[in-house]
């Protein structure tokens, strides 16, 4: 409708999508909040112009059956945790709230962006809760009833570079 012809590039990490962008081979982006945070500091040109809003949840989840119903209950605990910087981030801040953390209170086992494994490691009993982040969260909470102990937004962001968008209107 606006003349725009876009091309879907896939980054397995931010730190691709980053050098990508610093490359100008990227001209516009969406992204999620803490790669956007990293972007930032990094690149000078960068311009947060939108947030459609959210992309779903990160929550921990323990097994519908769990006796674990807060995060105070993972104190010599396992965590899988599905890789991500808001995920980690969020994870870290939820234990210190509950005078926990990761290494000394509970042992948190990375996942890197690969959401199976964190699902299997929860729902086989090989960990006690997960850190999952959507869509992995809502397929998990589908598939196999885990119950959500903890959770925040997960958003979402639209980053313009060095002007290369002359209208960012018809990008929007």
């Amino acid at each position: 409708r606006h003349g725009f012809v876009g091309e879907l590039t896939f980054f397995p990490h931010g730190k691709d999508q980053h050098e990508a962008c610093s490359r100008g081979v990227i001209d516009a982006t969406f992204s999620c909040e803490v790669p956007a945070l990293v972007h930032l500091d990094r690149l000078p040109g960068l311009t947060l112009t939108a947030s459609p809003g959210e992309l779903g949840d990160i929550a921990l989840v323990v097994p519908a059956d769990s006796d674990i119903h807060g995060v105070a209950d993972l104190r010599g605990r396992s965590i899988a945790v599905l890789g991500g910087a808001s995920s980690e981030l969020l994870l870290d801040q939820w234990l210190a709230d509950a005078g926990l953390a990761r290494g000394r209170d509970v042992v948190g086992e990375m996942h890197g962006g690969i959401g199976e494994t964190a699902v299997a490691a929860v729902t086989s009993g090989a960990a006690d809760a997960a850190v999952l982040w959507d869509p992995w969260l809502t397929r998990a909470q589908q598939q196999h009833g885990l119950r959500v102990v903890h959770a925040a937004p997960f958003w979402s962001v639209v980053a313009l570079y060095d002007g290369r968008i002359e209208d960012e209107t018809q990008y929007h």
